[in-house]
């Protein structure tokens, strides 16, 4: 395919276009809540239906201080915004004037073919472990609570790490009108998944120079447990996997070529990584510090590269402005889960450093049985093996990792938090990869001394390895991808769900939201107030409501409580023998109306027939 100068001058202002309106419309976010006040604010965003929390939105997210600290960043989203848009206009106008030259790209029939493959593989994959893994916690509170909240309130409402802004604003955006915001959750997840193979293929085909090879090893890396499980989870760590690979591809090819457009596609992937889950720290740390190596070697500083990461910090300033100015910083870096701890550092370091191999074998946990820690020494043979290649690809394959293993461990022990193992999905990909291609490149070495092909033995190889981790992936997934048995969990509390008849009222505090989504796909009568309910579910530790309750059953920490007097007769319908009937001081059954015909009784949901009188 050739692009002509008239197509890529397109490309550019199009690209120009989007970002410009990026800052634009945070710039107009940014005066807009300046010129509100506290109370009107507080009107705005509670005029709507009931969310997570709400109660204590006013006292534990945005309170009057948390409205000073917005202010502040409002004012200085304002400012960034308007450089940035100044820098994006004068880039642009020296663009348009330098002109457009024409461009190559072609993408062979066999490449194309390679791809679909790939893709229908990757698909397969999808709709068995979709249909393996029934709904998790963490899938489940994003839709309900995130997503399913519209798009404003996914990117101002920071209350736990599990919203991922982007991917919850993407599903909130693109399917809001839909019933089931789970399901399409799963469905960006398959599409994440397809485009990452897409992305590894191009650039693995020119890494190794052989374009079977590299299918082979996307299939290996896409049945990793992190990759393959969390593809179909309705959660953002797929979108940041592709997003932390659109960056690492970008900055490779930068460094090795120097041109602008893949500059800009390093920036591009770091703000949407960032953008899904601020994790993308660790990854960014190693990136920056390879070009810094770099920039060491040239003996000079890359001014036009440093700009652009600029531009790309402002731009998720301007993204988190509504969180940071609706939830507060601290809801962001000082939650429970990303909070530095209170121990000194090297009591830290003695109690996260020997769980490190727990990382690594969570790539895959088959090699942990052999010996704990040989999934981390084969992520460093390579780079040992490769630090003096005469190959300039598996030299920089090396540095790339050292950095990558040795950043993401100093930035965990300077911050003094535990990551989760999901958080590293992309390090846990790389550093598969970089051991399937040391395999590879041990098989060639081999056969080339024993004068055999060894191209074809290392891609049966990779292979096989891929079957056999196809076949026992899946049983890993219940347990191991949260490290909580998922299928358990969900049967349990479905069964818990299923003993409230589908007649009853139902109300579900904050933290049964679990129990809140199955007993909507019974099409249980769900109510906010529990004071009209008959049965109420919640977690454990939270407090009952105000009536009078007793425990029915548990299951995973989920309890389930009926109003005191409720019986189940025959019929299935609710009964309470406390409620007094008026006309004659006796009791009528819950739900039990007086025939005003007869004096008898109708049970709920029975009217009269005006026909038969009935």
């Amino acid at each position: 395919m050739i692009l002509s100068g008239t197509m890529c001058r397109s490309a550019s202002r199009v690209a120009y276009l989007v970002a410009a309106s990026c800052f634009l419309a945070g710039t107009g976010y940014a005066a807009w809540y300046l010129s509100r006040k506290y109370d009107n604010l507080v009107v705005f965003y509670m005029q709507r239906d009931a969310f997570y929390r709400d109660a204590q939105w006013t006292t534990d997210f945005f309170t009057p201080t948390v409205k000073h600290a917005g202010n502040a960043f409002a004012t200085i989203g304002i400012v960034v915004g308007l450089i940035s848009l100044a820098y994006l206009y004068r880039s642009w106008r020296k663009r348009e004037r330098r002109g457009f030259a024409t461009s190559r790209f072609s993408v062979p029939r066999v490449d194309v073919a390679v791809i679909s493959s790939i893709a229908m593989i990757q698909g397969a994959l999808w709709w068995y472990g979709n249909g393996l893994l029934p709904p998790s916690f963490d899938e489940i509170f994003s839709a309900l609570n995130a997503a399913g909240e519209g798009v404003f309130r996914s990117l101002s409402y920071y209350m736990l790490p599990n919203n991922h802004l982007l991917f919850n604003a993407l599903n909130a955006a693109a399917f809001g009108s839909m019933g089931d915001l789970l399901l399409t959750g799963r469905i960006i997840s398959l599409v994440s998944f397809i485009a990452l193979g897409a992305i590894q293929f191009f650039w693995l085909k020119g890494v190794i120079k052989n374009r079977w090879l590299a299918g082979a090893v996307i299939v290996l890396l896409s049945v990793l447990l992190p990759v393959w499980g969390f593809a179909v989870q309705a959660r953002g760590y797929l979108l940041l996997l592709l997003a932390s690979w659109l960056a690492f591809v970008g900055l490779w090819h930068y460094l090795g070529s120097g041109k602008a457009r893949w500059r800009g596609l390093f920036a591009v992937g770091s703000v949407m990584a960032y953008a899904t889950v601020p994790v993308f720290l660790y990854v960014h740390v190693a990136m920056l510090c390879w070009v810094l190596t770099d920039w060491i070697k040239e003996r000079r500083i890359d001014y036009q590269l440093l700009i652009s990461q600029l531009i790309a910090g402002a731009a998720v300033l301007m993204f988190y402005l509504p969180a940071l100015t609706f939830s507060g910083f601290q809801s962001i870096t000082a939650n429970r889960y990303v909070a530095a701890g209170t121990e000194e550092y090297g009591a830290f370091a003695a109690r996260f450093l020997p769980t490190l191999p727990d990382y690594a074998n969570y790539s895959t946990q088959e090699l942990a049985e052999v010996f704990p820690w040989l999934m981390s020494l084969l992520f460093l043979l390579p780079v040992v093996a490769w630090w003096r290649s005469r190959v300039k690809g598996y030299r920089r394959l090396a540095c790339f990792q050292l950095l990558l293993i040795s950043c993401t461990v100093v930035t965990v022990l300077l911050m003094r938090a535990v990551p989760f193992h999901r958080t590293i999905i992309f390090q846990l990909q790389f550093g598969g990869m970089v051991v399937a291609l040391f395999l590879i490149w041990g098989i060639v070495a081999l056969g080339r001394r024993l004068r055999v092909k060894g191209t074809p033995i290392a891609a049966a190889t990779v292979l096989l390895s891929a079957l056999y981790l196809a076949l026992d992936t899946p049983q890993k997934f219940s347990l191991h991808l949260y490290y909580y048995d998922i299928v358990p969990t969900y049967t349990a509390v479905a069964e818990l769900v299923s003993q409230v008849p589908t007649t009853a009222r139902v109300a579900f505090s904050d933290e049964g939201f679990y129990a809140r989504y199955l007993g909507k796909n019974r099409e249980i009568t769900v109510v906010e107030d529990p004071a009209v309910a008959e049965f109420y579910m919640k977690e454990r530790r939270e407090p009952l409501p105000e009536g009078n309750f007793e425990l029915v059953g548990s299951a995973a920490d989920i309890e389930l409580y009926r109003r005191v007097g409720l019986v189940y007769p025959s019929d299935g319908l609710l009964l309470l023998r406390t409620q007094k009937d008026p006309s004659d001081g006796g009791t009528l059954p819950l739900g039990e109306q007086k025939n005003p015909s007869d004096g008898g009784m109708m049970p709920l949901g029975e009217q009269k027939d005006p026909s038969d009188g009935g």
